[in-house]
């Protein structure tokens, strides 16, 4: 499955780019995980490995990581860029996806 088919498989999908050198990448994590149980069958979460992914990263304009993109039937309706609270994600994904 390619990335464009990954982003429509689900309503609401939220992925997280990252890399494994990335220390902020490493404090994300369990937080993106947490919300991940929180939210269920909702809202799908991803990963996408920067390195791995140089045309993602490209073709999102994103020039540093961590980087939560959120997509709604396929589009992109929202980001988020650096280390966030989880109150705060929480609250970015209820209003941009308007749950």
């Amino acid at each position: 499955m390619n990335f464009t088919d990954l982003i429509q498989s689900h309503q609401y999908f939220v992925v997280g780019c990252w890399a494994e050198w990335c220390g902020s990448c490493t404090t994300m994590a369990p937080i993106i995980e947490e919300l991940a149980g929180e939210f269920g069958g909702e809202v799908m979460f991803g990963t996408c490995d920067a390195e791995m992914n140089l045309e993602v990263m490209a073709s999102f304009h994103i020039l540093a990581i961590p980087t939560l993109l959120f997509f709604a039937n396929g589009s992109l309706v929202g980001r988020l860029t650096g280390v966030h609270p989880k109150e705060s994600i929480h609250a970015s994904l209820l209003r941009v996806f308007v749950l």
